[in-house]
């Protein structure tokens, strides 16, 4: 398995069926940044895994 980091701009803050609440969006991009690799500090809420 190999880890990627999560790319920028992925986040979703709905479900089918439910309205998005870009207040809790903001809310999480506040407390969870991380450094990115090229990008510099960045919103992250966790990562992509890739079975070789």
């Amino acid at each position: 398995m190999a880890h990627r980091s999560r790319p920028p701009g992925s986040a979703r803050t709905a479900q089918p069926g439910h309205d998005a609440d870009r207040a809790l969006l903001a809310t999480l991009a506040r407390h969870y940044r991380r450094d990115l690799p090229g990008l510099g500090r960045g919103a992250c809420f966790g990562s992509y895994a890739e079975v070789l």
